[in-house]
């Protein structure tokens, strides 16, 4: 896979500084079960990552914008049934480096289909596949759950994540609709080169 680039613009963006709220046109997960509930605007519940409602404040937060793109030259282009996967900056499909003890937002682009709804819900999961429609799992209808602490799928919309030391080595970015159209995301310790 290949690595995410810095992008060469820095852009800023006001938002909240806590991870606490951020709302989002999203088809909400539940933490228990893994099942998709109605489309339409959502309010994201406080992940559980950060303890403290200031965990972010004053930390350099990072902004990764997320796009749908053709899938061709995206790893999994073979793997991906539709057209589309995701890319993180303008990359397809790329691995993401964090670094543990900061705060990255995620502002997912996405215009809704012809019935005015969202065919893909980005997520973060500890599954390499992602989301249903797999038609090589052995239960194509099962929906791996999202990871703890993250924000439910999301459509349309910002939402961030703190990785502090409960946040895993490896995850995937991915779709909680279709498989294989994210990446890996690689956590580096703060102390690491």
């Amino acid at each position: 896979m290949q690595a995410c680039k810095k992008p060469k613009h820095k852009k800023v963006y006001t938002l909240p500084t806590d991870c606490s709220v951020v709302t989002v046109e999203a088809s909400v997960t539940s933490a228990d079960t893994g099942s998709l509930a109605s489309w339409g605007p959502a309010q994201a519940p406080a992940p559980a990552y950060p303890a403290s409602k200031n965990v972010c404040k004053g930390q350099n937060i990072k902004t990764f914008t997320v796009t749908l793109e053709n899938k061709a030259g995206h790893p999994n282009q073979h793997r991906i049934i539709g057209s589309k996967g995701f890319a993180i900056d303008g990359k397809k499909g790329c691995t993401l480096h964090l670094r543990r003890g900061r705060c990255y937002y995620f502002n997912i682009k996405q215009k809704p289909n012809a019935n005015g709804t969202y065919d893909h819900l980005f997520y973060i999961t500890r599954d390499v596949q992602g989301g249903g429609r797999c038609g090589t799992a052995a239960n194509p209808n099962w929906s791996p759950a999202r990871l703890a602490g993250t924000p439910p799928p999301t459509a349309n919309g910002t939402f961030c994540i703190n990785v502090d030391e409960k946040f895993p080595k490896y995850s995937y970015y991915q779709d909680a609709n279709n498989c294989m159209l994210g990446g890996m995301i690689m956590v580096h310790e703060k102390n690491e080169k």
